[in-house]
């Protein structure tokens, strides 16, 4: 971004997410003399004079981030708000710019604990509990899991505060307290529980519905990458979940499972197929051939490029697909299978279509 501030022009890279955000990044580092924010300071203000929506800077922090051998107290001299550093919490969430670890949820478990602390439990009946259970408590964790896949010692604590107060109101629980056992409790009540909800099972639910958005409502701004999503999560959305491609403008070859709830890259480039070689190499009962050519042993390599059979399929689908480097008269020699899907993903194409898009 370019502007004119205090009489001379200054580039300054400022990243505004919205008129309403109030976290602003300087992207690049700060000039020794503080230039860069002074310049912020004046383009907060002239929004501020255009928009209506003023900057508080006595209410503002500046979070210093790689600034090792910069004299930070020069730099800042011309911005008036305070300075802080990670850990911060931002919109009610923990930021930081290392991982998680499991004492930056502690403050979840503290709010719980407060509003557990500030009931009677022991002068409730179980049904009071439970309803407060159930609509104070589990509540208070939908927000924070949402964003972030939380330790699983920060859900077992969770709900062995749950569990304490349901049976036993602020006493510990023990085993002649608790009428029924936690996995039963946390069933829906048509399978006979009592309704609340599984932490874990709905914090995984939580995170499944970032990919389900990214596929509902694609003019809806998201996150880069896939959010709090794990390697697991994107299984069981592909378990749970049936794509059908239609031009290929969403649906990614390598990543979506669209081949009958699979994802080509979980078996394709990793040469994982129990083919003839392998099970050579282990001693166990194989075909000393491949299956389908009869010709040579049966590898992965064989298998998906060198088959004469794959071949034919190969050719088919380039000539749907149009595209040329897909046609195996086009390739080279390779050495492993994940060399030749490589030469195939990384090659230039013009449609949109091919093992990249």
């Amino acid at each position: 971004m370019v502007i004119r501030a205090n009489g001379h022009h200054a580039r300054l890279p400022v990243a505004f997410p919205r008129a309403t955000d109030p976290l602003q990044c300087v992207r690049e580092p700060m000039d020794p003399d503080g230039s860069n924010m002074v310049t912020l300071k004046r383009l907060l203000e002239l929004f501020g004079q255009a928009s209506g929506l003023t900057t508080n800077f006595h209410k503002s922090t500046v979070i210093p981030i790689r600034c090792n051998g910069i004299n930070l107290q020069s730099v800042l001299e011309g911005f008036p708000a305070r300075r802080a550093a990670f850990p911060i919490k931002y919109l009610g969430l923990p930021l930081t710019n290392t991982r998680l670890c499991k004492m930056d949820f502690q403050f979840l478990v503290d709010k719980i604990l407060a509003k557990l602390n500030s009931w009677n439990g022991r002068n409730l009946t179980v049904a009071g509990r439970l309803t407060l259970v159930k609509s104070v408590i589990t509540p208070q964790t939908v927000y924070l899991l949402t964003a972030f896949k939380a330790p699983a010692g920060v859900l077992e604590l969770i709900d062995l505060k749950r569990r304490q107060f349901l049976w036993s109101g602020i006493e510990r629980p023990t085993g002649g307290k608790c009428k029924v056992n936690w996995f039963r409790s946390a069933r829906p009540k048509a399978l006979g529980g009592l309704g609340i909800l599984n932490i874990v099972s709905f914090a995984r639910a939580l995170h499944l519905r970032w990919l389900w958005q990214a596929w509902a409502r694609q003019d809806r701004p998201g996150p880069d990458g896939d959010g709090p999503c794990t390697e697991t999560d994107k299984l069981f959305f592909a378990a749970a979940t049936s794509i059908h491609v239609g031009d290929g403008k969403l649906a990614s070859f390598w990543d979506t499972a669209w081949l009958r709830g699979l994802r080509p890259r979980d078996f394709a480039p990793h040469d994982r197929v129990w083919t003839g070689n392998r099970l050579a190499r282990r001693g166990w009962p194989h075909s000393p051939v491949c299956v389908l050519c009869r010709l040579t042993q049966e590898s992965g390599l064989h298998l998906f490029c060198e088959c004469r059979f794959s071949k034919r399929i190969w050719a088919e689908v380039a000539h749907w697909a149009a595209v040329q480097h897909l046609e195996p008269s086009t390739w080279g020699h390779y050495d492993s299978v994940l060399q030749w899907w490589s030469s195939l993903s990384e090659a230039p194409i013009d449609s949109g279509l091919g093992l990249g898009a």
